[in-house]
This record gives structure tokens, C-alpha cells and sequence, in this order.
């Protein structure tokens, strides 16, 4: 199976990852690539913060950057500050973050869901 439309896009002033959010966890779970139905793709992230005023999706974005090596503030929440799914855009250079991603994307669990 091949992930449709792709887990990342690029856009002109960065990249865009869609992010699947499981928050309130009581512990800590590697990043993974799961398949959502139909083709699509997210990558899913565990948050111990819980999903109101915004603290899960606080943690989510603080959580990716750690795990990224990048600054928080290059992380915005474009898409699903209410929903599980969300779309994150990160700014800077969108080939440098392809390749981080890729290469990041490739040691989770779940990773044979992004090639043939």
C-alpha cells in the first residue's frame, strides 16, 4: 500500500505533515505511521497533555520539534486544532525538511505504508 494523497507535501514556504494526534496517553509511544482508510496516511503521535485548551495540540507541535532537532516556532497547526487529525506546516527550506522528514519518517514503525 502506498500512502495517497502523500503523509507530506510541500508548499512555498515549507513543508506540510499530516499528523494523527493521541492524546492523553499515560505513556510514551514511538512515532508511527498508520493507515487511516482508503489510501491515506498519518503519521501518529502520543501526548500525555489532554485534548482541551489547546494543550495537546501545544505538546504535539513541542513534541515534533524535539524530535525533528527543529525550533517549536518553525511548527504551526494549519489544519484540525479540534480534531485527531491535523495538518502541521513546518517553515524553512522544503527540500532540507523532505530529506529530515523522510529520513525520520523511514525509522518509524509503520514505514513500509510510505513505498510499494
Amino acid at each position: 500500500m502506498i500512502c495517497e494523497p502523500p503523509l507530506l507535501s510541500a508548499f512555498s514556504g515549507g513543508v506540510r505533515l499530516r499528523v494523527r494526534a493521541k492524546p492523553g496517553t499515560t505513556r510514551a509511544r514511538k512515532p508511527r505511521i498508520v493507515a487511516l482508510g482508503e489510501g491515506v496516511c498519518a503519521l501518529e503521535l502520543a501526548v500525555a497533555a489532554a485534548p482541551e485548551e489547546g494543550k495537546a495540540n501545544k505538546a504535539l507541535l513541542a513534541l515534533l520539534a524535539q524530535t525533528l532537532g527543529l525550533k517549536t516556532q518553525a511548527l504551526s497547526l494549519k489544519t484540525g486544532q479540534t480534531s485527531r487529525l491535523k495538518l502541521i506546516e513546518i517553515t524553512g527550506p522544503s527540500a532540507d525538511l523532505t530529506t529530515t522528514l523522510m529520513r525520520f519518517l523511514a525509522t518509524c514503525e509503520g514505514a513500509e505504508l510510505l513505498s510499494s
